[in-house]
Parts: structure tokens; C-alpha cells; sequence
């Protein structure tokens, strides 16, 4: 149910829906895998509650709603350093540079963009820092 629920979320998103994949992403977000299931530690492998947080402050701006976006955000950002998992990290901080940018706040984003080409680098994650 919450993989389901977060590609059905992603999916009204890309089709412009927002209310549908607002609602779809929170639904994700009541569902957790059980038994837990390990982070990926394949190239491209994130953790799940991260990635709906990040797609949901993402929709939440769209709808004009900055305060929760935000907040969804750092969410997504605290769950991924919580986790300690390096590529998630990367994900949720590429959608906080984009938040900042949807902000205009032009300063932000490229501190964001620099902190995370340098985490990335640093990480090994050069997929994420090219």
C-alpha cells in the first residue's frame, strides 16, 4: 500500500492533478512496511517515507501551501540524515534546492546546490554530482 499509494502520487502529479496526488502521498505516509524492510544500498535506492515527504512538499507547493511545504521538507531532510544513508540524503537535499529556488531565493539554492555537489562528491555518489 504505501509504494502503491506514493506511485499513484507521483503519477497525478506528472498528470497535473495535485489534489490527487496530495491525497495519495499522505495516504503512503500512514503505511509502513512491515517487517521493515533495509534501505537499498543499490545506485538509485531510497527509502520510501523520505522520498513521499520530499514529493509531497513538492505538491504542497504547487497548491500554494508554503508552510507545509516547508515543513514536509524538513521532514524529508531529518528522516534522511536520521537514517544515515547517503544517496537518500542526496534526494531529499536536491528537493530542498528546488524548494529554494520555487522560493526565488537565489542565494539559498546555490548554497543548497554547492552543499550537495560537495556532499555528493564526497560520498562517492558522482551520479548525483554531475
Amino acid at each position: 500500500m504505501l509504494r502503491g499509494h506514493f506511485a499513484l502520487g507521483r503519477n497525478a502529479f506528472a498528470h497535473g492533478d495535485l489534489v490527487a496526488a496530495r491525497a495519495h502521498l499522505e495516504q503512503s505516509l500512514g503505511f509502513r512496511e512491515i517487517p521493515p524492510l533495509p534501505i537499498p544500498t543499490f545506485p538509485g535506492g531510497f527509502e520510501y517515507r523520505m522520498m513521499t515527504l520530499s514529493w509531497l512538499a513538492h505538491v504542497l507547493w504547487e497548491l500554494r501551501d508554503a508552510d507545509q511545504a516547508q515543513q514536509r521538507g524538513q521532514e524529508a531532510l531529518a528522516t534522511a540524515q536520521d537514517l544515515e544513508h547517503p544517496p537518500s540524503v542526496a534526494y531529499a537535499e536536491v528537493f530542498a534546492a528546488m524548494r529554494a529556488q520555487l522560493r526565488r531565493d537565489a542565494a539559498s539554492t546555490y548554497a543548497r546546490a554547492d552543499a550537495l555537489m560537495a556532499f555528493a562528491t564526497a560520498q562517492g555518489l558522482t551520479y548525483r554530482a554531475e
